[in-house]
């Protein structure tokens, strides 16, 4: 009896540790395919995308480097050089900043950190994050948003959408705005890129700028 549970003890610890090896090279082997489904399908140095609107091309992406992620359509970019385009072929805007997001099937670019849109007269906008959809000629700006236009009016607000096919800027969230001799701020507004005129749409507010007292500070 005593021989007979020895050999039964001995094939339990034995079954265990052969348990114990299973259960750990199946939870290895999950861990490689859930690896290799977050590897890129290609990594490229120095590239170059093209987005295109039909035939007609809409905008060229350069980056300091690709990883590309085909069943997702999606590729990470980093270091991003844009020239966006419109229907007649010219730049409609350059774009700089950290890294995107490239969906090249649905024609959408997303860009994150340091983003600086230079439109073709000379209007300059700065935020923390932006979206384009060249399809539909609409980029979304969100966070510490800056528009400042050639004659040094300073637009701020928290979101703002320009839509190039009327060249207007909209938002709904609160505006300051800053010109040489005077400032506004409200909640709301609508007005051409350049900010040439614009209308605040709830709770305006203003107060006039001393020039010199502005030029000591």
């Amino acid at each position: 009896m005593n021989y007979r549970r020895r050999i039964f003890t001995i094939l339990v610890v034995v079954l265990g540790l052969l348990g114990g090896c299973s259960d750990r090279s199946t939870s290895q082997g999950d861990k490689g395919v859930d690896d290799s489904l977050n590897l890129p399908d290609s990594e490229v140095h120095g590239a170059t995308i093209h987005l295109y609107t039909g035939k007609r091309l809409s905008m060229e992406i350069k980056a300091a480097s690709i990883s590309q992620f085909e069943s997702a359509d999606s590729t990470m970019a980093y270091e991003l050089d844009v020239d966006s385009y419109d229907p007649a072929g010219d730049v409609s805007y350059h774009l700089t900043g950290d890294s995107g997001i490239i969906r090249e099937q649905a024609g959408d670019l997303e860009v994150f950190s340091h983003v600086v849109v230079v439109t073709a007269d000379s209007t300059v906008l700065t935020a923390d994050y932006m979206r384009s959809l060249p399809d539909s000629n609409v980029v979304r700006m969100y966070r510490d948003v800056v528009v400042t236009t050639a004659d040094s009016t300073v637009l701020k607000t928290d979101s703002l959408v320009w839509d190039a096919n009327d060249d207007m800027v909209r938002t709904d969230a609160f505006v300051n705005i800053a010109q040489p001799t005077r400032s506004l701020s409200g909640w709301g507004l609508e007005a051409p890129k350049d900010l040439s005129s614009f209308r605040i749409l709830r709770g305006a507010s203003s107060g006039r700028l001393n020039i010199e007292d502005k030029k000591k500070k």
